[in-house]
């Protein structure tokens, strides 16, 4: 998990909001402040925003371990969708 490049986009449940408020899309941030989790819904409005947002970071780090910052987080949200990550 040491060597292996994952996207260097903290898959946590307030981060997504946080980076499409940065980039001014407020309807997208708003899917993520909702109730529900949006990786429980695999084809949501919400899940789509995520793996957009997932798919479009193209700067890869190596060694993070933080709270969805690491390979397995990434290999949940990636290859599990709407049933083990939590976002």
């Amino acid at each position: 998990m040491t060597f292996a490049p994952v996207r260097d986009l903290q898959l946590t449940k307030d981060n997504p909001a946080r980076l499409a408020t940065q980039a001014g899309e407020e309807r997208t941030a708003a899917l993520f402040k909702e109730e529900r989790n949006p990786s429980t819904v695999k084809n949501s409005p919400a899940w789509a925003a995520a793996e957009q947002m997932f798919y479009a970071t193209t700067n890869r780090v190596v060694g993070k371990f933080g709270q969805g910052l690491n390979l397995a987080n990434h290999v949940d949200f990636e290859y599990l969708p709407g049933r083990k990550y939590e976002l």
